[in-house]
């Protein structure tokens, strides 16, 4: 996992140009096609103090994977800079409603990013993940964000039973997801201050995870469907209480 300190290649059109307007990156070079180098001078978003190559596709399909559907557009940046627990919680104390979303080990980067761009829509406050097993910080995290990374508090824990405990401490209802629970997802519209807790794509959330939490919801569907993708069930949740608070 990448820190501030550390560089890493990001791609993609709307990945780059978050990260050009984000107070959370350093830039430090930019590889472009022509095109996409127009466009950014176009649009005044070119950065004074970074390295700036004009190069074909293929020379940027070299650095960021074969696979990379980069548009014409790459970054070299430092990590994301991470929020602490307790400066979030310090920073969160006075807000009378307020929404974190846990992941409990996500590992799939198409998950987390779509997870981050739900969380940015529906008006989460932080997105609250386990320092091992997790997605952050990588390249294709930040494109399957499509940006959204940049618009989010990030906070990165060793132990993530610790971390909701403080938030619990601090007047959060730490709520998970569980199919087997007869509580439905819209009681999350009940709670001001919530922690989402979703659990790892194969396995759910961990016993330990489970157990720290003070209440279990379920998405109620039809039989023919035995569950959702979990980025589909976090926006969900997250939908219920924000709808909430708009309503």
């Amino acid at each position: 996992m990448a820190n501030k300190s550390e560089k890493i290649w990001i791609f993609g059109k709307h990945a780059v140009v978050a990260a050009l307007e984000s107070s959370k990156r350093i830039v430090f070079s930019l590889m472009l096609t022509k095109n996409a180098y127009d466009e950014l001078k176009s649009a005044a978003m070119l950065p004074a103090k970074a390295e700036i190559d004009v190069v074909d596709p293929g020379r940027i399909t070299m650095i960021v994977g074969k696979d990379a559907v980069h548009q014409g557009y790459a970054a070299l940046v430092s990590g994301i800079s991470k929020v602490e627990i307790k400066a979030l919680i310090k920073s969160l104390e006075t807000k009378p409603r307020s929404m974190i979303v846990a992941l409990d080990q996500l590992t799939d980067p198409h998950n987390v990013g779509a997870i981050i761009r739900s969380a940015v829509a529906f008006g989460a406050d932080c997105l609250l993940t386990t320092k091992d097993n997790s997605a952050i910080d990588s390249p294709m995290l930040a494109k399957s964000s499509s940006g959204g990374i940049e618009d989010i508090e990030i906070a990165v824990v060793s132990n993530l039973v610790g971390a909701l405990k403080q938030l619990s401490e601090a007047g959060y209802w730490i709520i998970g997801m569980d199919a087997n629970t007869p509580n439905n997802v819209s009681k999350l519209a009940e709670y001001q201050k919530v922690v989402i807790v979703m659990g790892s794509e194969g396995s759910g959330l961990r016993k330990l995870t489970a157990e720290n939490c003070d209440l279990m919801v379920k998405i109620a569907m039809s039989a023919k469907m035995e569950s959702l993708n979990v980025s589909n069930a976090a926006a969900i949740a997250m939908f219920c209480h924000s709808n909430n608070a708009q309503g």
